[in-house]
């Protein structure tokens, strides 16, 4: 079994990944922002926007037990929930806010070398 199908989600999901697509409400794909998501092992998490401004202040949780996985993430502006999957070096999430309604889906990519 390859090295990094045996770490928990939590440990793959930790590092920097690109935003490469997404959509809005179940429309069409769009283009990636192209801003970063850094997450780290202790549940927090940082946004680098294109231009360099940072968003911190940010938490995740995940749950690879539930079926489907599910995804928290817990902003100043709002909390999402929804679901996660890993397929190889890319990341999908399909999130709604918990104070209000429509699906978000965005998809990564893995920036760095991080485990």
């Amino acid at each position: 079994m390859p090295k990094e199908l045996k770490k928990s989600d939590h440990a793959r999901i930790v590092g920097t990944w690109l935003e490469i697509g997404s959509s809005m409400h179940l429309g069409a794909n769009q283009p990636g922002s192209g801003d970063r998501r850094r997450f780290d092992a202790d549940g927090t998490a940082t946004i680098t926007r294109k231009d360099g401004t940072l968003i911190k202040g940010i938490r995740f949780t995940l749950d690879e037990s539930a079926q489907p996985r599910t995804f928290e993430w817990i902003a100043p502006w709002g909390t999402w929930t929804g679901t996660y999957e890993f397929d190889g070096d890319t990341l999908t999430t399909h999130l709604s806010p918990t104070k209000g309604f429509g699906v978000e889906m965005h998809k990564y990519k893995r920036a760095d070398s991080a485990k």
